[in-house]
């Protein structure tokens, strides 16, 4: 592996540990930053999808997400919307 190549993966076990480890108040911002998104993408779908912590999708499906996250929602993670 070249370094660009590790680099990547460590920035991955980052945020990849950041998911896993810091407790859920620590991440509130990020949660209702991005259920306040008006034109949520794909990214952002995915970024939802890898949270570790039902708590945290929880979190951001009662803080009353924007309209336009059901397309991006129904596209990229439709597993979200499942019961």
């Amino acid at each position: 592996m070249d370094a660009a190549g590790a680099a990547l993966l460590y920035g991955e076990v980052l945020v990849a540990a950041r998911e896993l480890l810091v407790p859920l108040p620590g991440r509130a911002a990020r949660v209702l930053g991005l259920a306040g998104l008006e034109n949520p993408g794909a990214g952002d779908a995915g970024e939802i999808a890898r949270w570790a912590d039902p708590r945290a999708t929880d979190c951001f499906f009662r803080s009353g997400p924007s309209a336009a996250w059901l397309p991006v929602l129904r596209e990229h993670t439709p597993h979200l919307l499942m019961p």
